[in-house]
């Protein structure tokens, strides 16, 4: 033990230089899992003291306001039995809000609250002012800081809500109940449910929904959410305790805090490939010396004990500078929110954080080096005597097959740690390995053609050329690293730009951009004439209601019997059903079956879109059974067809033949192009509102704004993460450089004697690096070309087209980037005399 721990010492101390680059690369990866696993650590801990608040009560129950009947006098009971202290309602639904001028209309979610509201928690307003119940009184409304710098609104002005005007008496800057804090309630109106019939806005069937929230005795709260539960045994009114809330946000953000962890494993991979090439050249470099110890009589168990002992070293200094730059990065950003509402969540480290990341760092740098250690028992003791460094080439012996198997083994543990799951750790490491594979490969390949270039004429570029191959070169490492920085970038640019595009088109085709939501019969025609007499185009109206499964062959329908929450969200969420006559064959097609005559049929028939009917086997023939206002309505599937959704004016998953719906209250659906100028869809919407006070319009443009204003968000923040990736593979880039330092001195040594110039030398140096990164940023914007394929056309099902710019782009920044570090590692070496390292003795 002793020899071993001096000999590591003596290691470390003459090589720490060369590691410095990967363990700064180990540190990127294992701050990046402290950070984003204390971000989500400390989100949880805000959630389990505010799940109360969050879920507006101890116990809530939602349900339409038609329900009410059946919820109320089961509340009054559990109050009478003393197991409910106290309670409140508010009715939540969808309606415009517009200016008293007559000017403008937007969506809002309406909120009418009552005077105990809320139950937890505090409603914050802008500026500082508190919520009282007094505010609401005598129409008074407070309406979301978005919603009123859209509108140019402020405290004191007067708005339509249907058919009453309101006062503003404050701006919402957060609700209690509105989950993780934001900047923002964004387009949200609360006003007092005293003043909600004023508005008439309930006089028409709307998709409103009643929520009582209650104040329950701890001791009573297990058995009152359970029974209460079996009270209310539908589909349309649910019961949710806090605890359920906290669980459900708590494991949204554990999916996001597993998935985000993996990018900071893959940067940890990185800088594993890194020590995997530093330790195969720190061995190749250290054989006289291991040699001599073995003459000495050191065993192997001792040799490669120290030097796996030295990557321990690595892996904890990785770690301890990880975790600081972690610390640093969470203060940074807790003193940046300090003045907002997220400085309540209270960032900072968390323990379980740093033992994760830091076992990560020192775990992955062990994986990756066991294999380049087993190259120390192939070197043996009479090599000392020889001249020249004979060294057999390695062989896949009994032990570095098992070793390969434990390294393997030992990556998907990791990353399916990490990752949450087995699956997506095999599906991460899997990945990986395509990507490192596909980037070693090419790196075998261009050090076997590289073998043939000997006899090119121009000596710059034949001892570039010729340089890639150099011992020590680690020129398949180089690739990986820097190839898998250009993946990133190049696919997460290739599905924002194919998005957009289609963003973009839906705009400039002649497609309707202006949505309208719960038209009654009776207001159809004034509503089509209204539409046609101010935008000059044909409206689309097309009747709905909105159901649930609740069987299919007659068998009860449970979407808890789903194994994937994927399929359960598919299957089991509210549709809207259409009910018309024709097929839209300008976006449509029958694949299966027959499309009905255009007459009404008693006998109701469905038709069903394609990739839902695929896979969940819905076929020509059986029968589904809809849950609609409480009434089953059973329809037999008469043909499946498919949709373009791109292109798609207004799209359904089910359409049933008309007068399968005649039992129940069936309202339309609508799609207009409106006028291109802002301020008259805005006048427009007004128009629809004064006249319909319950229809609501949802202006395409200004959603398809947010959603790129949402997709410039994530893209940029995963291009921050390619970068990162990119800059780790620089950083490998430099370490190698500095590995292969000995032999790059004497080799330009040596041309110097010969008579080669500054400049020749210069050249050769930036011909090669070029070289390198050319063939990673070709190499990996291949595989980025590849991802966003994959992702467009199987994925997101769009429309993809390949673009070479941003591919060229990627890989000639590969070049500038790859060359410049590389020149930057290595320039002094030009200035080095020749004598000096010619009479060096080794």
């Amino acid at each position: 033990m002793k020899v071993a721990l001096l000999l590591t010492y003596r290691e470390l101390r003459s090589s720490w230089r060369r590691l410095a680059f990967f363990t700064l690369c180990l540190s990127l990866g294992v701050g990046s899992i402290v950070v984003l696993r204390s971000t989500i650590e400390s989100v949880n801990a805000f959630i389990a003291g505010e799940s109360r608040a969050i879920n507006s009560g101890d116990i809530t129950i939602r349900a339409s306001t038609r329900d009410l009947t059946v919820v109320g006098p089961v509340v009054e009971r559990y109050e009478a039995e003393g197991r409910i202290s106290g309670r409140s309602e508010y009715v939540e639904l969808p309606t415009m809000l517009g200016d008293d001028a007559g000017s403008t209309s937007k969506l809002v979610q309406l909120k009418a609250v009552e005077a105990g509201y809320p139950l937890y928690g505090k409603l914050t307003l802008a500026g500082g002012a508190e919520f009282s119940p007094e505010m609401l009184a005598g129409r008074g409304v407070l309406i979301g800081s978005i919603l009123a710098g859209q509108l140019g609104l402020t405290v004191g002005d007067v708005v339509k809500l249907g058919d009453a005007r309101f006062t503003i008496r404050g701006l919402v800057d957060r609700e209690p109940d509105s989950g993780i804090p934001t900047f923002s309630a964004g387009a949200r109106a609360i006003i007092g449910k005293a003043d909600l019939g004023d508005t008439k806005l309930l006089e028409k069937p709307v998709r409103a929904r009643s929520v009582t929230m209650l104040l329950v005795p701890e001791s009573e709260y297990a058995g009152t959410v359970a029974d209460l539960k079996k009270e209310f045994d539908s589909s349309r009114i649910t019961v949710r305790g806090y605890t359920e809330t906290e669980q459900s946000i708590s494991s949204t953000l554990k999916t996001a805090g597993d998935f985000l962890s993996l990018v900071g494993l893959a940067i940890l991979a990185l800088g594993g490939v890194g020590i995997w090439s530093v330790t195969r050249v720190y061995i190749a470099e250290r054989w006289k010396t291991i040699a001599v110890l073995k003459c000495l009589g050191c065993r192997n168990r001792v040799a490669v004990f120290a030097y796996t002992l030295q990557m321990v070293f690595v892996g904890l200094a990785g770690a301890v500078v990880g975790v600081a730059i972690a610390g640093a990065t969470i203060a940074a950003v807790r003193s940046l929110l300090s003045d907002g509402p997220l400085a309540t969540i209270g960032l900072g480290l968390t323990w379980s954080a740093v033992g994760q990341g830091a076992a990560a760092g020192v775990l992955v740098a062990l994986l990756f080096s066991m294999t380049p250690l087993l190259g120390v028992r192939d070197i043996r003791p009479n090599l000392v005597l020889r001249a020249a460094d004979p060294r057999r080439a390695s062989r896949w012996t009994i032990s570095r097959f098992l070793s390969a198997v434990v390294v393997i083994a030992g990556l998907l543990t990791v990353a399916s740690w990490q990752g949450g799951s087995l699956r997506i750790g095999g599906f991460f490491l899997g990945g990986l390995l395509v990507a490192g594979a596909a980037s070693a490969l090419s790196g075998s390949l261009l050090v076997w053609a590289i073998r043939s270039f000997g006899r090119i004429p121009v000596f710059s570029l034949r001892h570039a050329a010729l340089g890639v191959n150099r011992p020590g070169n680690q020129t398949r490492a180089i690739l990986v690293a820097i190839g898998l920085g250009v993946f990133f970038l190049v696919g997460v640019n290739g599905v924002e730009r194919t998005i957009r595009r289609g963003l973009e088109r839906r705009q400039s085709d002649d497609l309707p951009d202006m949505y309208l939501l719960d038209v009654q019969k009776d207001q159809i025609a004034g509503v089509r004439e209204l539409l046609r007499s101010r935008t000059g185009s044909e409206p689309i109206l097309v009747g709905t209601v909105r159901a649930r499964i609740a069987e299919i062959d007659g068998v009860p329908f449970d979407p808890d019997s789903l194994a994937d929450p994927r399929d359960r969200s598919r299957l089991g969420r509210e549709f809207t059903v259409a009910t018309r006559p024709e097929l839209d064959e300008t976006v449509e097609a029958v694949s299966s079956g027959k499309w009905w005559p255009s007459e009404p049929s008693e006998e109701p028939e469905v038709s069903v879109e394609s990739e839902l009917a695929q896979d969940f086997k819905l076929d020509v023939g059986r029968s589904i059974t809809f849950d609609v206002q409480g009434k089953k309505i059973s329809a037999r599937i008469s043909s499946i067809r498919t949709v373009d959704w791109q292109n798609a004016r207004l799209g359904f998953i089910f359409v049933v033949r008309p007068g399968g719906l005649d039992s129940v209250h069936v309202v339309a659906n609508g799609a207009v192009k409106g006028p291109e100028d802002a301020v008259e869809r805005g006048r427009l919407a007004r128009a629809l509102s004064d006249r319909f006070s319950n229809v609501s319009v949802i202006d395409a443009r200004e959603v398809i704004a947010n959603l790129t204003g949402f997709l410039s968000k994530v893209t940029l923040a995963i291009s921050v993460v390619g970068s990162i990736v990119l800059a780790a593979g620089l950083l490998i880039l430099a370490g190698s450089v500095a590995m292969a330092r000995y032999v790059r001195e004497y080799e330009i040594a040596v041309m110097k004697t010969l008579g080669a110039r500054t400049r020749t030398l210069l050249a050769v140096l930036v011909i090669e690096h070029a070289i390198l990164g050319g063939i990673a940023g070709a190499v990996g914007a291949s595989l980025g070309v590849a991802l966003a394929w994959s992702l467009c056309t199987w994925i997101l099902r769009l429309s993809w087209a390949l673009e070479a710019a941003p591919a060229v782009l990627a890989v000639g920044l590969a070049i500038l980037l790859t060359t410049a570090v590389g020149l930057a590692s290595s320039a002094d070496l030009l200035l080095l005399r020749p004598l000096s390292v010619l009479r060096r003795v080794d």
